[in-house]
């Protein structure tokens, strides 16, 4: 478990699936990212140069998605105390959509986690399942139905979740 603290807000991205260094994500990308204390990158990155993109605003956690290729050395989950409150879990997640959320809880449960973190689906999320919270920030790149990303803000017990329709 990785443990950081004095963190207040946190720009949650997922499924960038940017391919050539020559593209760059969102301008509203860096505008709701430039305050944060950190960065969750919830995989499919595709490609490493959206890690140094976000690198520019705060540190960045990444997890491997199903399109991340194997030069990506990066790990499948992460499990983080935030302010030494706040278990956060964070996974890519794979396979069919149906049936993910089940996944995850059953993959996570165990650490009490105050939040799960996910992405794979491309579509923005935020809700709970057996009593544990689940968010899934979509795609700023990729779209369902809209682009979107997410952040956290963390004021001592309270964590408090916005999807951000770009």
């Amino acid at each position: 478990m990785r443990e950081i603290n004095n963190i207040s807000k946190i720009g949650i991205i997922s499924d960038t699936h940017i391919i050539n260094a020559s593209e760059s994500l969102p301008k509203k990308v860096h505008s709701n990212f430039k305050n944060t204390d950190l960065i969750i990158h919830c995989g499919d990155i595709v490609s490493p140069h959206v890690i140094t993109e976000l690198e520019a605003y705060a540190p960045v956690i990444v997890v491997k998605g199903n399109m991340d290729t194997q030069m990506l050395e990066l790990p499948t989950d992460e499990i983080i105390l935030i302010n030494g409150t706040h278990t956060i879990c964070v996974s890519h997640g794979s396979g069919s959509p149906f049936g993910l959320t089940h996944k995850l809880y059953k993959q996570f449960v165990q650490y009490n986690p105050s939040i799960i973190l996910f992405g794979h689906t491309h579509i923005a999320g935020d809700f709970e399942y057996n009593g544990v919270r689940l968010f899934n920030p979509g795609s700023p790149t990729t779209r369902a139905d809209y682009y979107s990303i997410g952040l956290i803000h963390i004021k001592g017990k309270t964590l408090t979740t916005n999807v951000i329709v770009i």
